[in-house]
């Protein structure tokens, strides 16, 4: 498998985060349990049936998991990332291009968002992935990770914190 790590990082979520978790970010627990939660990855036949030119790790994710939510808060909902469909990830670039064309790219795709807040996660013709926040430009968005493995496994050493922000 070309995205080996990605594969290895998803395995080490099902195993321990499968069930709500006390994380640690920054060295302070966190106040609510956290989960992650994965469906089923889509099959061969169905990510040939993909006509809008996705990254390969990308499509590698949902081959793992077609939808995911990571360090998901258990009790309010209001914590962690929700992994978009592909479905859900047309609609959101398509939305996000919309509403932002002067900061938006073709190759970018929206495919991830988060709970409690608006920003969404992007991964770009090259690869990168940014965290794109409602009010700055384009050139204030976060580079999060170098690829999408480098932001999986990051989170997951993180336990779900937002580790592209200052510690506190």
């Amino acid at each position: 498998m070309k995205y080996k790590n990605l594969k290895i990082t998803i395995d080490k979520l099902k195993t321990k985060w499968l069930s709500p978790q006390t994380a640690h970010h920054y060295k302070n627990e966190c106040p609510f349990p956290l989960v992650c939660i994965f469906s089923d990855g889509l099959s061969d036949r169905e990510i040939s049936n993909l006509t809008h030119g996705f990254p390969d790790e990308l499509l590698a994710l949902w081959r793992l998991s077609k939808k995911s939510e990571l360090f998901k808060d258990s009790l309010y909902g209001q914590w962690g990332i929700e992994i978009l469909t592909p479905e859900e990830t047309i609609i959101e670039t398509k939305n996000l291009q919309k509403t932002r064309t002067n900061e938006t790219l073709e190759k970018d795709f929206v495919f991830g968002r988060f709970y409690g807040d608006s920003e969404l996660l992007i991964t770009t013709e090259n690869g990168e992935i940014l965290v794109c926040t409602p009010l700055d430009h384009r050139n204030e968005w976060i580079k999060a990770a170098n690829s999408l493995s480098e932001f999986i496994e990051r989170i997951t050493v993180e336990e779900g914190a937002k580790f592209w922000e200052p510690s506190h």
